[in-house]
């Protein structure tokens, strides 16, 4: 029985020791060598996707709804008698508002009925 015992024992040290050097090992690597700069903290590899969210926010998001509340502040302004251009292109008085269209007279005997989001622009009378 002191023999297994003994045969246990050295196994179970050797499989320690085994154990602690690799663990060894493996914590040398993980060490820089000397002289070598630090790495810089994990928080520095997201700057870069802050700023280029700053940069897309003021140079595309932004602009994008001043214009559309510019868009909605002038088809609220919308009245009779005012000059427009459409979407297609065309150039036409308004006659008449409703809740989300508008009618439009482009000739003298021509009136359409368009919706509200086909006027692009009021034009200014010369």
């Amino acid at each position: 029985m002191s023999r297994e015992l003994a045969v246990a024992t050295l196994r179970r040290s050797l499989s320690l020791a085994l154990a602690a050097l690799v663990w060894f090992a493996a914590s040398a690597e993980a060490q820089p060598p000397a002289g070598t700069p630090a790495a810089p903290p994990i928080w520095m590899q997201f700057v870069p996707f802050i700023l280029i969210f700053f940069i897309f926010y003021f140079l595309i998001i932004r602009p994008q709804q001043k214009k559309l509340k510019e868009t909605q502040a002038m088809l609220a302004g919308l009245k009779k008698g005012d000059k427009v251009l459409t979407q297609g292109g065309l150039l036409a008085v308004v006659t008449g508002i409703n809740n989300d269209t508008v009618m439009l007279k482009l000739g003298e005997d021509t009136k359409v009925e368009c919706q509200k989001a086909a006027v692009t622009a009021i034009v200014k009378s010369e």
